[in-house]
Parts: structure tokens; sequence; C-alpha cells
């Protein structure tokens, strides 16, 4: 460091010196009588005097001072994210973490990569940095530089300082790999089978406790008094059922990750995500709201002591417990089913991977600055690709049923043994030794006559695909038809024994018997086929679950002799059958609920959060007018009311509707059915003029429940990218509200203090209203 020093003295001087304590003396320089200077280089730490003579040969020795020399450290550079070597995905995007810093200032953070032995190659992050410590947060793009599946990238981060001489520092080095699809399907296997184990040693335990609940149960009906030790016992029961529960949570939010993860790479098809994500679906719904009903009902029941409500209580829960161990067996089962699926789909990954690489091996073969030996072992890599393809193929024809699947069978079985199997081995053969040759003419010849026979053997699998989704399709259509049939019998056998009921039940009783095991019978086997989870409706399970309470209650009241009450249960069971009946035929007829019937749901929903958002701002604006009047309510303002009222019954009445006939729909049931009960509740209270906070507040949160069904929706339907179609609204009434001229309301809205505190996508749909409102006007 050079250091420039002046001094100024009171009296003229003839000399001045600066002397340091090593020996070393440095002569000052005039620019006046008073006034002297120096300059000189840090070289090492020391300390020092001044020594000053005036004309008079007075001298003065100053005070002694120090001089530290701090050495220039070299600049420190980490990657800090991720901390180890990694996989690529198929985006070819890394993300990359780092932190740099020096102890006076850096420049030019670089990150350096090399595939294989290929060349280094450096990319500049930033060069001109402030400050001496700087995080960053960088996306490495490798899309574009030929990355074969198998093949490691290295690489590193370099900074300099800002030191005249430049010291440059180095991060550590990682490495990233691209997996092939074989191993990007064996990790996917590994994660399922070990959620499978998982969810299997959950369904033994839920098991076992529902055994010992039973048992319990039936100990309970004896007794005539609940005591302590009974309590003890049931709080029990809850609290494994309660982990049971936290254990199905945990295995639901794993194997969300893994399709989290499975979706950003985009090496696996539609398809295969799309069944994940069903499969993800159901294990969600095995938290339902009836379990947790049927938990708190049996909590309040513990604590008033009350023998007949608590054996209530406990019948409600053992028929929770029946279902969720039904529903649990069947995902376990779900899961074994689709092995085969994402078997075949696995070989058709493979086949699309080989024939894309082949494409782009012809293609660099045309370019004479390319390597021969380079491209011959990529030939090769393809080859072996081709023997991993047949491995697959071999396990897939283990996977099929002799009954079921002779026919796919037969189709691979072909494929397998055609000619243009062994002569497309041969085609890549000779394109490898032809490129060692540098025969590139030739070896484009037989790189093309590999690519057009790998195209047709993609179509042979891709025609059993199809076969195979038709031959499911069919199977669960049939099994679908025949479950309808059957119910559509006993609804008519049923509704004979409700019409020769009088007072008896007995006379009808073995008949209802025989009626409640042919319905049980019937949807059993319909379940037999396994797919069939993945598309009956939650809604389908709600009213087969009120159908069955209603007959073991009717059951119950006959055995005990309470005949009052049979009569309502005849007309109950009436209704549950039908509704299972009008579940199955909607189910049938949407293909299983999916596609538009869920954009249509998504949008509904925006639209009515919108229209509670313009009633949320009306509330609140009639709120400051009550407050500000002194003569009571005008007319007006009571036909306003009665209005914001109705438009509250009218979302209700539009839900109620998308419930009863959008498949999607019923897959919220639960979060629907709380959310038009509390629009009815506020319509009650609207009517009966209760506007306050609480309202207003209430009215907000059935914003935010509306906002977390669109979330809900939305991860399922556009994270697979779906485009959107118009839906049909005609059938939706539009409250009055939302035909309101609010330009009071607009003004005022966007200067609210709170508008910040509110999520943000209650902003958006704030924002979204407003827009919307503006172009109303101005249409006006």
């Amino acid at each position: 460091t050079k250091v420039k020093m002046s001094i100024e003295a009171n009296n003229p001087l003839s000399n001045a010196k600066m002397i340091f304590r090593s020996g070393d003396a440095i002569n000052l320089q005039p620019s006046d009588t008073l006034r002297f200077y120096t300059t000189f280089t840090i070289n090492r730490s020391d300390s020092w005097h001044l020594n000053l003579q005036d004309f008079l040969g007075q001298q003065t020795i100053g005070l002694e001072r120090d001089v530290i020399m701090l050495p220039d450290e070299s600049p420190k550079v980490e990657i800090t994210y991720p901390s180890r070597d990694t996989t690529l995905n198929q985006t070819m995007l890394q993300r990359i973490k780092s932190i740099a810093s020096d102890d006076f200032g850096l420049m030019n953070l670089k990150v350096h990569f090399r595939i294989e032995d290929r060349e280094v190659v450096e990319r500049i992050i930033k060069g001109n940095i402030t400050g001496s410590l700087y995080e960053t947060d960088y996306i490495l793009d490798l899309t574009g530089l030929d990355l074969f599946p198998g093949n490691r990238v290295e690489y590193w981060l370099t900074v300099q300082d800002n030191c005249p001489e430049t010291n440059t520092s180095e991060s550590g080095h990682l490495f990233l790999r691209l997996p092939s699809i074989e191993e990007i399907y064996r990790e996917i296997e590994e994660k399922e089978n070990e959620k499978r184990e998982e969810l299997n040693e959950v369904l033994e335990r839920s098991k076992e406790m529902t055994e010992e609940f039973e048992e319990k149960r039936r100990e309970m009906l004896k007794k005539e008094e609940v005591e302590w030790e009974d309590t003890q016992d049931l709080k029990k029961f809850l609290e494994e059922q309660e982990e049971i529960k936290e254990d199905i949570d945990s295995v639901t939010e794993e194997y969300q990750e893994l399709i989290d993860n499975i979706e950003q790479n985009e090496a696996l098809s539609a398809e295969t995500v799309d069944k994940m994500e069903r499969i993800q679906e159901l294990m969600e719904e095995l938290d339902s709201d009836q379990m947790r009903d049927a938990m708190e009902k049996m909590q309040e029941s513990m604590e008033k002591l009350d023998p007949d409500v608590l054996k209530k209580a406990m019948k409600d829960m053992k028929l929770s417990l029946d279902d969720f161990n039904e529903k649990l067996e069947k995902t376990i089962e779900l899961l074994e089913s689709i092995k085969k699926e994402q078997q075949l789909q696995k070989a058709i990954d493979i086949m699309e991977q080989m024939e894309k690489l082949q494409e782009q091996l012809k293609e660099k073969t045309g370019d004479e600055n390319t390597d021969n030996e380079q491209l011959a072992k990529e030939q090769e890599k393809i080859k072996e690709q081709l023997d991993n393809l047949q491995e697959e193929l071999d396990k897939l024809q283990d996977m099929l049923s002799p009954e079921k699947d002779q026919e796919l069978s037969d189709m691979l079985k072909e494929m397998q043994e055609m000619q243009e199997m062994q002569e497309l081995q041969q085609d890549m053969q000779d394109s490898q030794e032809q490129l060692k040759q540098n025969k590139r003419s030739e070896a484009q010849e037989s790189q093309q006559s590999a690519q057009d026979k790998m195209k047709q053997m993609r179509k042979m699998l891709m025609e059993m695909k199809e076969q195979m989704g038709a031959s499911g399709a069919a199977e669960m259509g049939e099994a679908m038809s025949e479950c309808i049939r059957k119910l559509l019998f006993f609804t008519e056998s049923h509704e004979k024994q409700v019409n020769i009921y009088e007072k008896d039940p007995f006379i009808i009783l073995q008949q209802e018997w025989a009626t409640y095991e042919g319905i049980t019978m019937a949807v059993n086997k319909m379940f037999q086929v396994p797919m069939m989870s993945m598309f009956i409706t939650p809604k389908f399970y709600y009213d087969m679950n009120f159908l069955d309470q209603s007959y073991r209650e009717m059951f119950t009241e006959i055995n005990e002799n309470r005949f009052y009450k049979v009569k309502g249960f005849l007309l109950d069971i009436t209704k549950g059958i039908n509704l299972v009946i009008y579940d199955l035929m909607l189910t049938q007829s949407s293909g299983g609920g999916s596609g538009s019937g869920m954009e249509s749901l998504m949008q509904q929903m925006q639209q009515m959060g919108q229209q509670q958002m313009a009633m949320n701002m009306l509330t609140q604006q009639m709120m400051q007018q009550m407050k500000q009047g002194n003569k009571g309510m005008s007319s007006k303002m009571r036909q306003q009311i009665e209005k914001l009222a109705s438009d509250e019954q009218r979302l209700a009445d539009n839900l109620k509707r998308a419930l009863q006939n959008n498949p999607d729909a019923q897959k919220h049931m639960g979060s629907m059915e709380k959310l038009i009960e509390e629009l009815e509740s506020i319509a009650r209270e609207i009517r009966a003029k209760r506007l306050n906070s609480e309202l207003l507040k209430r009215q907000e949160r059935i914003v935010s429940r509306m906002l977390d069904i669109q979330k809900s929706i939305n991860k399922r339907e556009f994270s697979r990218k779906r485009k959107a179609e118009n839906s049909d609204f005609d059938e939706w009434d539009t409250p009055e509200a939302v035909k309101y001229k609010f330009k009071e309301l607009q003004n005022k809205a966007m200067l609210k203090k709170d508008y910040k505190d509110y999520p943000l996508e209650y902003q958006e749909i704030i924002k979204e209203y407003l827009r919307l409102l503006n172009e109303n006007l101005n249409d006006e």
C-alpha cells in the first residue's frame, strides 16, 4: 500500500525526518517553510516518530506511532447448494447457490464445467461486485450440450479479489450425472415399494386395533355405566388411531415429494405422473371428514359419560374404522396393480430416448468437426440401451396375466421375435464399425435404418399401451354396468318391501337382510377391479356409507324393538341406493371426472370467489352506513340487505349443484359441504340484520376457503399443463351484488391500509374483481 503523508508546523522548519524503529529514515520534502510531505510504501509493520528542526536550531521529537500492515488475503468461494454430487433432471437446469468473500473486495465470479473429457467451459456469473461479501442463486443451463444418459458434468466456481496483482480462489468440485430412463424408473419403483410396505404395516396395525376396539365395544354394550377404566381404554384407542393417521399423512407427503421430483424430470410421460397423482389423492382421502368426526364424537361422549351416547359414538367409530381399512387396502392393491402399466411406459420411454439419441447421433455424424471415436462410443451406448429394453420387455411379459392379458402377451411376444429386432442390433453394430473407419456416409445410412426400425417398434409399444388402456377401461365399464344393473334390481326389491310394510318389520326383515347383503356383494365385486378406486368419486363412498349406516341402524332398531323409526330408515335406504346408482352413472358418463370437468370447476370457483369478494365489500359499506345513520334503517338499505342474503344463498345453491353434478367437485366434498353450511348460515345472519365485524370475518374466511379449493384443483390440473377450455355457466346464477356500480369502493379498496395484509391470492382476487368492474363501468 502506498501512503502519502503531509505535515504543517507552527514555525518555519529547516528539515523534517520520519524515523522508524527499525532504523530506516525518510526525509520529508518541503512544499514551503511550514509544510512538508513524503510518499512511501508499507512493506512491513513498524513504529515511527517525527524529528523536526526549525531555523533557530530547535528540535522537536514527535510521539511514536504505529503503522500496521494487513496482508491481502486470497478471496474465498464456496458452493452451498447442492452440498454433494447430484443427478441432473431432464430440464438440464441445475440450481447453484454460493457465497464468496474477501477482506477488501470481489470481482469476476465464474462457473466452470466440463462434460466428461471435453474442454472446460466457463461462464461469468457476476463481473463487478459491490462489497466484500456476495451470495448468489444461479441456474446453470446445460441445454443443447448433447449430454448422453450416464454422462457426468464436473463443475466448480472461481472468484477474484480487486487487488492489482489479483488473487484467484476456487471452490470445491462437484459432479452432476444425467441418469438413464432405467435409473429414473428404478428410483420410482424403489420408492413405491417402500411406500407400499409402509402402508401394509399401517394396515396391519389398523386391523389389529379395529379388532381390539370391536371387542371393547361389545363389552361396553353389556354395561349400564361407563367406568373410568373404560374411558382410559378408549382414550388409548383414539391415540393409536391418531398415530396411524399421522403415519398415513407422512407416507402421503413423501409420495407427493416423489411426484414433485418426477414432474421436474420431463422424461416421464404425463400419463405415468397422472396415475401417480390419482393414487396420491386416494391417500389423502384416507384422512376423511367421516373419521375425524367419529373421533371427535368419541372424545365428546367420553367426557359426558353417557352410556347410550358413548355406545352410539363407538358404533360410528367402528364403521369409520372399517371404511378406513377398506380404502387403505384398495390403495395398496392399486399401487400393486399399476406396476405393469408403469413397466410398459418404461419400455416406451426407453425406446423414445433411443430414437432421440439416434437422431442426434445422425446429425453429429454429418458434422466433419466431430470426432469419429466419440461418435462410435455414443453408438455403443445406444446399442447397450437396446439390451436394457429387451430386459424390461421380459419383465413386462412376466407381469402379464395369461387370463386377462393374453392379447397383450401375444403382441409383446410377436414384437420380441420379429426380424426387425435382430436387424436393429445389426444396424447399430454396422454404424459403430463404419464410424471407426471414418465411413460417415455409410454410417448415416445404417443410423437411418436403425431409426426407422425404432419408430416401428415404438409404434407397436404405443398400440400395446392403447390396448392395455382400452382393456382396463372396458373391464371397469363392464364391472360398473353390472353393479348398476344389480343395484337397480335391489332398488325394485326394496321398494316392494317398503310398499308392503305396515307396522311389523319382521315381515320384511329377512328380505331386507338379503337385499343388504346383495348390495354389499355387488359393490365388493365391482371393486375387485383395482383400478376402479382411481375413478370412483368420494361422493360415492359418502353415499355408500349413508346407505350402509341406514341399514345397520334399522337392523339395530328392530333388534331392540323400537319400530317407530323403521319407516324413516326404509325411505333413507331408498334414497341411499338411488344416490349410489346416480354416482356410478355419473362417473361412467364422465369417464372418471377429469379434464373439462376440473377446468369448469376451477373457473366456477374463481368466479364465485370474485362474487364473494364483491359481497364482502358491500357488507362493509352497509355496516359503515348503519353506524352513521341516526334515523334507523331505510327501505333502500333493507332491500340491499335482502338482496345480499339472497346472493349468499345463491352461491350456496351453486355449490350444491356443482357437488351433485360434477365428479371433480365431489373430490372436495368435505371442504365444499362446510362451505355450503357456512354460506347458508351467513345468509340467515344477514336476513336477521346481524351485520357486524364477526360476520365480515366469516365472509372473508369464505374467500380463503374458496382459494384453498382452487389451490387444490390447480395442483391437480395445471401441474399437468393442460389447456383450459371455456365452460358453460348457463346453469349458474350471478348474485345481484356483482352488478352494483362500486365506484366508491373501487377507489377506496387499493388505498386501505390493511390491503397488503391480505394473502397474495386474496389481493389477486381484489385486483381481478376491480379490473372486471372497471371494464363493466366503461361498457356502460
